[in-house]
């Protein structure tokens, strides 16, 4: 029998996000659903990529590139390897964490 779960990407897309990385990477670590996690960080001008190791990455994939802006990042994760069906798109803002 084929498993027509659908693959679901969790796609985490800060930039210059170091105030609020740790909390999103939490945040995709513990989400239970079986899915794919990426971090899609757009070249930020400060620690978010650095920062995001540090919190360990377990699970998670982490692409550090410059890119066009935030849809460009959300593409660049949907077309990495492993397709997907659903994406869930986690802003890594204050307000998202309340």
């Amino acid at each position: 029998m084929v498993d027509l779960t659908p693959t679901i990407q969790v796609i985490a897309v800060p930039r210059d996000g170091a105030d609020t990385i740790r909390d999103c990477v939490i945040r995709v670590k513990n989400e239970s659903y079986p899915c794919e996690r990426l971090i899609i960080d757009s070249s930020s001008s400060d620690e978010t990529a650095n920062l995001s190791q540090e919190c360990g990455l377990q699970g998670i994939a982490l692409v550090s590139e410059a890119d066009k802006g935030l849809y460009d990042a959300i593409n660049k994760g949907i077309t990495l390897p492993g397709g997907t069906s659903q994406v869930l798109h986690l802003d890594c803002s204050p307000a998202c964490f309340v």
